[in-house]
């Protein structure tokens, strides 16, 4: 929890800002991430499928049509499903970084506004979301003292870094491989594109996984230091 500093340093006021509870939107984000975990374990299964199927010494057509359209039916569900977790989850990660300032930090490094717009800029969003999503955890440790000008080097859980590894490579791979798949023009060339699909498939579900852990500890720290924040009247009930 938020450490005394003894009469003759006194604990600066935190900045006037409003702390709201990111707790109810991180339980519905983390729910949802366990439904993309086992649409990913479908996709990899029916990936698994075709490459058993096409890598046999009699391959029916027919029946690698028929897994062709289970794929093409998990890609579709899948795309959904990314649509309203990507929601989800930028509504949490818009409603933790917004805490920042009312859990002790006076100058974040980026505007709120960030949290949302910078998944959806070009090249930035390859950097940006990770420095945000390293700030929030950063700002949630029960220890750290308001307005501690030192904020932005204290340590990041590797939980974090390992997230935005998976969700980078699994993303990247998986457009790779939908491309291949598109232009495809023989089974040896499907082969390729499917097991890419795989190796994305495996990836996005190790980025689900420890997604949930990253939306579950940095929901925990922030209400951890919060509630420090409260006891020693620094944060407004």
């Amino acid at each position: 929890m938020i450490a005394s500093t003894g009469p003759e340093q006194p604990l600066a006021a935190v900045p006037s800002a409003r702390y709201r509870s990111p707790r109810t939107i991180a339980l519905i984000a983390s729910r949802w991430l366990w439904f993309a975990v086992a649409l990913g374990v479908a996709g990899f299964g029916v990936d698994a499928l075709w490459l058993l199927s096409a890598s046999g010494p009699d391959t029916a057509v027919d029946e690698l049509i028929s897994i062709a359209e289970m794929m093409d039916l998990v890609a579709l569900v899948q795309l959904a499903s990314l649509i309203v977790g990507g929601v989800l989850f930028l509504a949490w990660f818009h409603r933790a970084y917004g805490n920042i300032r009312a859990l002790g930090v006076s100058e974040p490094r980026y505007r709120r506004g960030w949290a949302i717009g910078a998944w959806f800029v070009p090249v930035a969003n390859l950097v940006i979301p990770k420095q945000l999503a390293n700030d929030l955890w950063r700002a949630g440790d029960p220890e750290l003292q308001p307005r501690d000008p030192g904020w932005q080097s204290r340590p990041v859980a590797a939980l974090v870094h390992w997230w935005w590894v998976f969700y980078l490579v699994g993303s990247g791979l998986s457009s790779l491989a939908g491309n291949l798949i598109g232009d495809a023009a023989s089974i040896g060339a499907m082969n390729t594109a499917v097991a890419i699909d795989a190796t994305a498939q495996a990836l996005w579900i190790a980025a689900a996984l420890t997604g949930t852990r990253v939306i579950g500890r940095s929901t925990e720290r922030q209400e951890l230091r919060a509630g420090g924040l409260r006891a020693a009247g620094l944060l407004q009930a």
